[in-house]
């Protein structure tokens, strides 16, 4: 197994919503400013009273566990497994079959990606369709909750058209995943995480997670912290796109999923992350708001399409 540097305990920011959803403009400014704060310092938030019903998100952890349950064989009829998938952002992908840090093996988990609109074209195995119905209700939810932030983040950024970043977004070409991470019941490979360290492709990322544990961001400093399972809220964190967009100024940080430290070895994890990414066509190019003579733009403009599937290209293997 690894030998991981061990954590720090270490408190991500905790951010109320609420008064960005329902204050004034001045209140809303204020939740702004604490975002691009945590942006700017970790990368990472969480934020409560996201506005997404709590009974909702139960109920797709439950029909995760559910499908993840399911034989591999069923599990298979949705398998990644063309290259449709790397652009429907799509299929399940198998144990060991991502592998988030190039230079080690395949992450010790198993996945179901949704694209858009996938998971109603797609012939589910049988008893799934509470998870299907669940998932039409999940994902414009978490897209509605995704705007929220951008529309935060350009009022954080004081750009000059508040919805810019929720325009650049408005195909809803995302990626809503269910990840399951199954006991460890033999020795893990040489380097073998639950999830090797990486960061997140687009834009920002919402995740709700268990309390398995687990979850670990590097900070600037190279510190490994902690980032627990805190009830009631989601965690929100920076992806490369909207890092290049501000020219460094928010941080899409490394983080990883090690496994227990502990005997509960045995025991499962299960996540939920939607993926929130530019329009496909979108160029991302430096905002003139962070860049000046002193500070040039760092990177060139890239289509936000051709990258993330590059990288999925790259980090997914086809069953």
């Amino acid at each position: 197994m690894l030998s991981l540097t061990q954590s720090s305990t270490h408190q991500v920011q905790v951010i109320d919503f609420n008064l960005f959803l329902q204050g004034s403009f001045e209140e809303r400014q204020l939740i702004a400013s604490q975002i691009h704060l945590a942006f700017r310092e970790t990368g990472f938030m969480y934020l409560k009273n996201h506005g997404i019903d709590q009974s909702l998100i139960a109920h797709s952890f439950s029909n995760s566990k559910q499908f993840f349950d399911l034989s591999l064989d069923q599990k298979k009829q949705l398998s990644w497994s063309g290259d449709a998938n790397y652009y429907e952002k799509s299929g399940y992908v198998g144990l060991e079959k991502e592998t988030l840090d190039l230079s080690g093996p395949g992450d010790f988990k198993e996945m179901l990606d949704i694209g858009k609109a996938c998971g109603n074209k797609w012939e589910w195995p049988l008893g799934q369709e509470a998870f299907r119905n669940n998932i039409g209700i999940l994902y414009p939810e978490l897209t509605k909750a995704a705007n929220n932030i951008l529309e935060a983040l350009a009022l954080a950024l004081d750009l000059p058209d508040s919805q810019y970043f929720v325009e650049t977004h408005d195909e809803e070409d995302h990626e809503l995943r269910f990840i399951f991470y199954p006991p460890i019941n033999r020795p893990l490979k040489d380097g073998q995480l639950r999830a090797g360290a990486h960061t997140d492709y687009g834009s920002i990322t919402l995740l709700f997670q268990d309390q398995a544990g687990g979850l670990e961001v590097k900070l600037r400093s190279g510190e490994w912290v902690s980032v627990p399972y805190m009830p009631n809220t989601m965690v929100v964190n920076v992806g490369n796109l909207l890092q290049r967009w501000t020219n460094d100024q928010y941080c899409s940080n490394p983080h990883r999923v090690v496994p227990p430290q502990t005997e509960e070895s045995d025991s499962s994890r299960y996540s939920i992350a939607f993926f929130c990414h530019p329009n496909s066509r979108t160029s991302i190019t430096c905002l003139p708001c962070c860049q000046s003579p002193e500070n040039p733009s760092r990177y060139p403009s890239i289509l936000a399409g051709d990258y993330i599937v590059g990288l999925l290209q790259a980090t997914i293997e086809l069953s």
